[in-house]
This record gives structure tokens, sequence and C-alpha cells, in this order.
């Protein structure tokens, strides 16, 4: 006699959990006390659910096509590394305190329930001159926020000014 597999029943799919907004990522790691399933190893996963195309600048602005296809391009080029290299280069890639951020960025992200309070810093990663994405790296996932191309967000203190 034949022995019959009994049919499984179907498990329910995993609900997805919503972005918390909360990082993980709290600062510097000293290269040496990096783990292998640290997240500083790993290389970066875009993440695009909850970029504001609703804000003043970025992508919806007349002509951001060009703008599209060369943050694109640049972030393709950011996959080739890890968190560690990305962070390397501290003047240009690196945590900001939402605090220190333009007010009209705090008003922004307080609409969209990313403020002081849940949030303490974004993650700036340079694109070019003064053009700026702006996100929350959480787990190794950038989850971008903003395109800022005429760094707008958190604009640069200029020395005796």
């Amino acid at each position: 006699m034949s022995k019959r597999k009994a049919k499984n029943k179907k498990e329910p799919k995993e609900q997805k959990k919503p972005l918390s907004h909360k990082s993980t990522y709290k600062g510097k790691i000293a290269n040496s006390s990096l783990s292998p399933d640290s997240i500083m190893n790993q290389k970066p996963n875009w993440k695009f659910r909850s970029l504001d195309l609703d804000f003043p600048w970025g992508f919806s602005k007349q002509g951001a096509k060009d703008d599209f296809n060369k943050v694109v391009k640049k972030l393709k080029n950011f996959e080739h590394l890890t968190w560690a290299e990305i962070d390397k280069n501290k003047k240009w890639n690196h945590s900001i305190l939402i605090s220190k951020m333009s007010q009209p960025a705090r008003k922004r992200l307080e609409e969209l329930k990313i403020d002081a309070g849940d949030q303490e810093t974004l993650y700036q990663l340079r694109i070019a001159q003064k053009e700026r994405i702006y996100g929350i790296r959480e787990h190794g996932e950038f989850h971008i926020i903003w395109w800022d191309p005429e760094h707008k967000a958190n604009p640069s203190k200029k020395p005796n000014t």
C-alpha cells in the first residue's frame, strides 16, 4: 500500500512590518569590531516606499528626468560599496541631526510623521556638487525620503558667515 502524503494546510503569509522610522544605526563602529553580519559589511539596498514626491524640491519638479537618471546612476555605483566604505567619506556621506536641518525640512518631516521624537537623524548621500539624497538607514536598507538638488534641506554652514 502506498503512503499518501497529507496535504499541508497553507500557512498565512507573513505580514510586512511598516517602516518604523527608527534607525538601528547609532553612529560610529570601529572597523576592527565589525562582525561579518554587521550592516557596515553589507552593501546598500534602496527602498523607495518613503520617497516624498510632493516636497517643493525633488523629482516632482519640472525637468527632473535628467536628475532622476543621475541619481539612479550614482545609486548603482554605491551598490558596489559596503556601508563601511560609503561611510569613509564623512564629509559627504553621514548622519544628520534632524534638529539641525532647515526649518522647511523639519516641518515636512513632521507632516510625514518622521520627527525628532521618532527619528533623531537622517542619513545624507552626496550625489554631486550640491545634490543630496536623504533617507533613513535601517538594517542595511536605505529608505530614500528626498532628492535635494540644491542642498536646501541641510544647507552648508560656510565659515565666517
